[in-house]
């Protein structure tokens, strides 16, 4: 995909759960630079009662790629090093950086300190020409 608004780079943080020796759930984060993606934020105006109310709601597309798999399957994977997924949870930052989140943490520490966001909904639009992975907060 060659568009000229294609031109972040963003790094996923794919989050995933897996049971410790004691069957405790533990939150594990996997980290992803990807390159050439979109990266929207608009605002939105509503009424409420009388009041005017202005949201803004970001949009991350990422183009298709053979790395990507399904979060049933990226899971499951013995290694999951050269692959990603986008799931609800994840998180998105606008740049590449090179923190990591440890086993358990929360992500909101790098949502305080780069512009990014929790995925809320993600949508798998890849059977088209121009075939991207799209999540939103």
């Amino acid at each position: 995909m060659n568009l000229k608004w294609w031109d972040e780079t963003i790094t996923l943080f794919n989050r995933y759960e897996t049971l410790d020796e004691n069957n405790r759930v533990q939150t594990n984060w996997k980290r992803t630079v990807l390159y050439n993606c979109f990266y929207g934020v608009s605002t939105r105006k509503y009424l409420l009662n009388t009041d005017v109310i202005e949201s803004e709601k970001t949009v991350v597309r990422i183009p298709k790629n053979c790395n990507y798999k399904p979060y049933d399957e990226f899971i499951n994977l013995i290694t999951n090093d050269d692959y990603f997924t986008l799931n609800v949870g994840d998180i998105i930052i606008r740049s590449e950086i090179t923190n990591t989140l440890k086993l358990n943490e929360s992500g909101n520490t790098l949502l305080n300190d780069y512009e990014g966001f929790e995925v809320k909904n993600a949508t798998i639009n890849d059977k088209l020409s121009n075939g991207h992975y799209k999540g939103t907060d």
